[in-house]
């Protein structure tokens, strides 16, 4: 897992179009926040064995087709607390944006713990290891 922290909070109006290209449409008016974690850290971030699968590839079509029309229940979740909460829009490289609609206790400095592999993770992120899960000295 790769924890962060929000680092902004805005509120769009429902027919919002959220990320590049837009393909994130807001079905309500949504409460975002902005987390500093994107493609360079590794989230979203898919191995190419893996998408190779036919299971990937329809999950990968369902994502965007809920993300048009603005249904949350297919994509990729964050988890703030002891709740979830969805990614919203497309990740970009340094950034992702998550639905902090129905978490009124998140806000500016909370915590989110964001689903990546950590084969994707590039050297540079911080790691910090717990019980007997630290690597030999020289693994990656």
């Amino acid at each position: 897992e790769l924890r962060s922290r929000v680092v902004s909070v805005h509120t769009v109006r429902k027919g919002s179009k959220i990320g590049y290209g837009g393909d994130f449409v807001a079905p309500r008016e949504m409460r975002l926040g902005t987390v500093p974690v994107g493609l360079t850290h590794g989230l979203g971030m898919i191995p190419e064995s893996v998408t190779e699968t036919l299971r990937a590839c329809a999950k990968a079509f369902l994502r965007r087709i809920a993300a048009k029309s603005g249904r949350e229940s297919l994509l990729p979740r964050a988890r703030i607390g002891d709740k979830s909460a969805a990614l919203v829009g497309r990740i970009s490289m340094d950034q992702c944006c998550v639905d902090l609609t129905d978490l009124p206790e998140a806000d500016v400095e909370t915590e989110v713990v964001l689903p990546v592999r950590r084969t994707a993770v590039p050297a540079s992120v911080p790691r910090v290891y717990l019980g007997d899960s630290e690597p030999e000295p020289n693994a990656r």
